[in-house]
């Protein structure tokens, strides 16, 4: 007879033969355990790091567990996309004098390099009707140098949010990064941030002999600074410019920004691309207000900026060593920012009109020659031309 388990205690034993009455016998039974496994084996798993293994267990369990797996720091470990996907195997085994089981599983991680992006407004809003231009460089200060992808604008670009390429560039976690806002015109303000804080661009021509500001914004991120660009993260940076009470411009923005230059940025200034009048150029401000230094008028481009570049209008000669001629240069252009809509202070204005006045003075009409050393108003020049200098680069005034 057959029985399912070890609960049975009778065994009962029936023949049957033709013409006769069956005949039953019975009989006690009991059973003696033969065992083939194990009561208990020990199992474990080569990626657990919590402590739960090895462990011992008599019936089925259930193990859970988390493990955290960190995306790698090394470049090298990153493809061409900016991708580093690596395979950890999971392998659990079950042991005893009379077990030897082994199962394994994989896990798949993809870790894909940091990127960076710039969220830009005009006035607090997104406005795809202005070309403001961002562009990515490679190392701290690194304007000018080896750019990351492609210079991104705001043109036509209806979200406002520059990411620098399609596919968008991969950062590298070691690398320090430098991302720009170029160009901004004369008596534009920018405002730049970071996850809601505040933070200050600087201005990348400041260290150029002489210092200049063409309007280039420019802020490091990535190693060595407060903004890591990190693995599988995108940094944003949001940045709105307003109009007018911005930044002045040095004199050679302003020769940038005329229509007798190669600068190439007076195209941004025309009635047609600029109806509102909020990119000023060198040309517009002698239309209206126009500048007068007394009876001597600035009236062309062309004599403008030989005075920007300290040059005698007739002869072309360099006369960068006469204080009347570099008087000249940064009276001009703090003029000009005047007329741009830049910001102003009283400082500023009473170093204009002594300048002015002391060109005036000595007939200065941007031909010949003016001051020397020796000559008593020579020092005073290029004290004002100093003052005049710092206002041009946006150390006088406050925004």
């Amino acid at each position: 007879q057959s029985v399912n388990d070890d609960s049975a205690t009778l065994n009962t034993a029936t023949v049957s033969a033709a013409g006769n009455v069956d005949q039953n016998a019975t009989a006690g039974v009991s059973f003696i355990e033969t065992l083939y496994g194990d009561d208990t084996v020990t199992v474990d798993d080569n990626r657990d790091d919590e402590g739960n293994f090895p462990a011992n267990i008599s019936s089925s369990t259930t193990f859970d567990y988390d493990e955290t797996f960190v995306c790698s720091t090394d470049w090298a470990d990153y493809d061409v996309n900016g991708v580093d996907k690596d395979t950890y195997p999971n392998v659990a085994t079950l042991d005893g004098p009379n077990t030897d089981l082994e199962d394994d599983a994989s896990v798949v991680v993809t870790c894909e390099a940091g990127t960076i992006d710039v969220l830009k407004y005009t006035d607090g809003v997104v406005n795809d009707t202005y070309d403001w231009q961002f562009a990515l460089y490679v190392g701290p200060d690194g304007f000018d140098g080896t750019q990351v992808g492609n210079t991104s604008s705001t043109l036509g670009d209806a979200d406002g949010v520059l990411d620098f390429g399609n596919p968008i560039p991969a950062l590298r976690p070691d690398t320090t990064y430098t991302i720009c806002e170029l160009g901004v015109a004369a008596g534009w303000a920018t405002a730049w941030s970071i996850g809601g804080t505040t933070v200050i661009p600087y201005n990348p021509n400041a260290d150029d002999d002489p210092a200049e500001d063409f309007g280039n914004r420019c802020f490091d991120v990535g190693a060595g600074t407060s903004y890591p660009v990190a693995v599988g993260q995108n940094l944003r940076i949001t940045v709105d410019n307003t109009f007018p009470g911005g930044d002045p411009r040095t004199p050679g923005y302003w020769k940038n920004w005329s229509s007798c230059s190669t600068g190439g940025q007076y195209a941004k200034t025309t009635d047609d691309v600029d109806p509102d009048n909020e990119f000023v150029s060198l040309d517009e401000v002698l239309n209206a207000p126009g500048v007068s230094w007394g009876d001597f008028t600035i009236d062309s481009c062309e004599l403008a900026v030989s005075i920007l570049d300290q040059r005698d209008f007739n002869t072309g000669k360099k006369n960068a060593s006469d204080a009347a001629y570099t008087l000249a240069m940064h009276l001009l252009a703090a003029q000009l920012n005047f007329g741009a809509g830049a910001e102003t202070c009283t400082e500023a204005a009473d170093a204009v009109l002594a300048a002015e006045n002391l060109l005036v003075s000595i007939g200065f009409d941007d031909t010949g020659k003016y001051l020397r050393p020796k000559d008593s108003e020579y020092q005073t020049a290029l004290d004002l031309a100093y003052t005049l200098d710092q206002y041009n680069n946006g150390y006088l005034c406050s925004p």
